[in-house]
Order: C-alpha cells, then sequence, then structure tokens
C-alpha cells in the first residue's frame, strides 16, 4: 500500500524498494534491518484470498456500512456503473474495449457510500455479464438485508444494466428499480408527436434555453416478461431534438420529477464511480 501511495504501482518495484531505508523505516523497521518483502512475496500475498475469502471482505464492507448509521433509513438508493481499468501487460482476462481504445477490466461498482465493488469483464453488461450481474446483486441485498431486513432498496443505473434478467429478478425479490433503456423504434413511436411538437415550441421560442417535455406510457421489449413504466424525455435545443427513455416500477410520481430528481442525481454517483 505504501508503495502505490508513493506512486510505485508495479510489484517488480518491491525488488529494489525493499531494502529502501525509508521505506523499512515506514514499515517501523530499522534503516540498517533485514529487506522487506520482495516482488515474488507480493505476488503471493495477492493470489492469497481464494473466493470465499473475497466474498467475506465484501459481505464485511457492507456489515460496515450499515453499522456506520445511528438510525436505519426508510431507504437506500444503489448507484451502479462501470469504469475502465487499462492494464498494461498480459493479464488473464483482459479484453479490447474500443471506445478506450485499449486493453483492461470494466470494473462494474456499486455505489451507497462506500459500500463495495466487483469486478466484471471489460465487455458492456449483456449475456452471461449480465447474469454476473445479477449474481452480485444477490449476494449484495442479501448482506444488507441481513442488517436492515425490512429496508426499501432502489437500483439506479443507466441502460448497459436494463435487461429482462435484471428487471425480472428485481420484481421478484421487492427491489425497486429506476433504469435507463436504450431507444428502439418501437419506444420512439410513442414519442414522435411530441418530438414533433416540442422542435416548433423551439423553433418559436427565443432559442435562448433548449425546451424539454415529458411522456409516460407503458411498454417493453419482446424479451421482457411484462411491459413497464416507460419515461420518455424529449429536449430540443441547438443541436437539434435529444430524447432518452427510463424504466421503473415506481407507482408514484410525476414523469418530470422521476426523471429529473431521481434518476438524473445518478451522475453524481457515476462521477465518483467514473473518478
Amino acid at each position: 500500500m505504501k508503495m502505490i501511495a508513493a506512486g510505485y504501482e508495479d510489484g517488480n518495484d518491491a525488488n529494489r524498494l525493499r531494502s529502501d531505508p525509508v521505506f523499512k523505516m515506514a514499515q517501523d523497521a530499522p534503516p540498517s534491518g533485514r529487506d522487506l518483502a520482495s516482488q515474488s512475496t507480493m505476488c503471493r500475498l495477492e493470489n492469497l484470498p481464494d473466493v470465499r475469502s473475497l466474498l467475506a471482505m465484501g459481505r464485511m464492507m457492507v456489515d460496515l456500512y450499515c453499522a456506520s448509521f445511528r438510525q436505519i433509513p426508510k431507504r437506500i438508493v444503489l448507484d451502479i456503473d462501470d469504469t475502465f481499468d487499462a492494464v498494461h501487460g498480459n493479464q488473464q482476462l483482459r479484453l479490447f474495449n474500443a471506445h478506450h481504445d485499449e486493453y483492461g477490466s470494466s470494473r462494474s461498482l456499486c455505489s451507497m457510500a462506500t459500500a463495495g465493488s466487483w469486478l466484471l469483464s471489460c465487455d458492456r453488461p449483456s449475456g452471461q455479464v449480465r447474469a454476473e450481474i445479477r449474481a452480485h446483486l444477490r449476494r449484495l441485498m442479501r448482506a444488507i438485508r441481513s442488517n436492515w431486513p425490512n429496508i426499501r432498496i432502489l437500483i439506479r443505473a443507466d441502460g448497459h444494466y436494463c435487461s429482462p434478467q435484471i428487471i425480472d429478478w428485481c420484481r421478484a425479490n421487492d427491489v425497486d428499480f429506476i433504469l435507463g433503456v436504450p431507444p428502439t423504434t418501437t419506444l420512439r413511436k410513442h414519442v414522435a408527436d411530441l418530438e414533433a411538437r416540442t422542435t416548433a415550441r423551439f423553433e418559436a421560442s427565443p432559442k435562448t434555453n433548449k425546451v424539454r417535455r415529458f411522456k409516460e406510457f407503458l411498454d417493453g421489449a419482446a424479451s421482457w416478461s411484462r411491459v413497464e413504466r416507460i419515461i420518455a424525455r424529449v429536449e430540443v435545443g441547438a443541436q437539434g431534438a435529444d430524447t432518452r427513455f427510463i424504466v421503473t416500477d415506481l407507482a408514484g410520481g410525476k414523469a418530470k420529477a422521476l426523471y429529473e430528481d431521481v434518476y438524473c442525481r445518478r451522475g453524481a454517483a457515476e462521477n465518483h464511480i467514473k473518478s
């Protein structure tokens, strides 16, 4: 940890720094004392925890988070997003990410203060990765509800995490969700008239501000098990029209408030995750 804090992130640096007197003193050892751990020792340490140990560490982080509250909250919001972690060698499970034009892994983080994180493959969430996310969510919810059995939980994420696996799992486990939905031809048919009216309103305005309108309806993808409540946000400005969709199981609240005051707040958590 002290090597990383000092800017030495490569385990090979330990072979030289293990005899550094400053690092020895930082470890409460005399400068002339025996050398510290070598790179091979560091490597063995990194690979020492097995899957059961890693899961136990994650569970402990959730327990510490829950214990930090003086009073049990009525509801918590879990923000989930991924951040790219570039690799510079031939590490196992590395994949090429076209957006970042690099090899790496994509760490998918769940933010509720510093509740925990898990490492997924570099691909965008789909297929097997979505099944992995569902498994991790199941463990996370089990850990939270073992501390707070009656807590209400809202999962908030962008369209990468909108899948029938996640939606069905949330409904089956009494977990609320508000997720971005990738636009489709079917969804855009619901807002074609609204887009035209909003564009006409912007053209008739002084064009100093964007014009934003909202609409909600029931619909769903062919792979979904049922129709869901979908909210559309149509915004027209100097750059043209921009339409976004979200899906939620929340029954109350107006479309505008759910989009702007609930869903869009995930932007702050996303910035923390990506930093």
